[in-house]
């Protein structure tokens, strides 16, 4: 059985450093709090000090640097590159600590599901020599790594009434909906549901509200008066990974629904979503002012988006 609280190291080689830990956080959640640098300055590195997130270019030789700020002001510098992003499984970088820049770590971090709700980190780091290794044992890195991750355990069992929860007004339908929504995405599930009391028998059970949780993000779904619909100019963003993912929430969404332009779709409820590459806002925003021309061109043509077409029109 894997324990949930201790954190076990290992050195395999005179140069490699092993730490795993299991987290209760499901898989997806853990890596992208790892690559969220707003997330990042309220869990990296020791409580006592603050962290600033200076550089964070989340992409295939981006660089990344982060500051420890000790109370007395005195700073800590760490900085790197991303040598490999595996979304949800793996990311590689080099680590590096100011003081010795020659002294590089490459450290590769696997996220390993052991069920929908909790997840095995596990990092190894390779240094340069046995002396490297040894020294960076010797500074008590492996403390310092499982604080900052009950950091970011409380991080997460921040209440989720402390968060902004969406409610969305159904004619009739809301439970259906929530039961449409849950067959379809991951890690969701129906909290609670009000129903009526009233004596009428077509009444009677019916459900007034039904709270919901759909990718861990709260949301609450109502059955209203009839005569309010839903508009497009609210809708719901998906952001994908793959194409295999934009593939499956289009097909999905669809059902009985109505696709429309760069990625939008209007489900059989009227509920609006976005099915969006994640690598479209990189595109957008780090490209070329030509680049960027290519890639607004190419998605305003398509209804479900094509990253292969998408990277061909920024490629050139």
């Amino acid at each position: 059985m894997e324990s949930h609280n201790s954190l076990k190291v290992s050195t395999p080689t005179d140069t490699q450093i092993i730490m795993e830990r299991v987290l209760d956080i499901p898989r997806y959640k853990l890596f992208y709090l790892y690559l969220d640098p707003k997330g990042i300055q309220h869990w990296w590195g020791p409580k006592r000090m603050e962290t600033v997130v200076e550089q964070m270019e989340v992409k295939k030789g981006g660089n990344w640097k982060f500051i420890n700020i000790e109370p007395s002001g005195e700073k800590h510098v760490f900085f790197g590159e991303f040598k490999e992003i595996d979304p949800i499984n793996k990311i590689t970088w080099t680590f590096n600590y100011e003081p010795f820049p020659d002294d590089e770590v490459t450290e590769t971090i696997e996220f390993i599901e052991i069920s929908p709700e909790s997840t095995k980190i596990r990092t190894l780091s390779t240094h340069k020599s046995k002396e490297s290794r040894d020294g960076m044992l010797n500074t008590g890195m492996a403390d310092g790594f499982n604080e900052s991750l009950n950091r970011l355990l409380e991080l997460e069992l921040i209440p989720k009434t402390d968060r902004i929860i969406p409610c969305l007004w159904f004619k009739s339908e809301a439970e259906e909906a929530a039961n449409f929504y849950l067959s379809i995405f991951r890690n969701s599930r129906i909290n609670s549901v009000n129903r009526e009391e009233a004596t009428d028998a077509d009444q009677k059970g019916k459900a007034i509200s039904i709270n919901l949780t759909i990718k861990e993000f709260p949301m609450v779904l109502i059955n209203g008066n009839p005569k309010f619909d839903f508009s497009v100019a609210t809708s719901h963003m998906i952001y994908c990974d793959s194409q295999e993912e934009i593939d499956f929430y289009w097909e999905r969404l669809s059902e009985g629904g109505t696709p429309s332009q760069c990625g939008w779709i209007h489900d059989k409820y009227g509920v609006t979503w976005q099915i969006i590459p994640r690598l479209l806002d990189q595109y957008l925003s780090e490209g070329t002012a030509d680049q960027r021309k290519r890639v607004t061109e190419a998605f305003l043509r398509m209804n479900k988006f094509i990253i292969s077409d998408l990277s061909s029109a920024y490629n050139g």
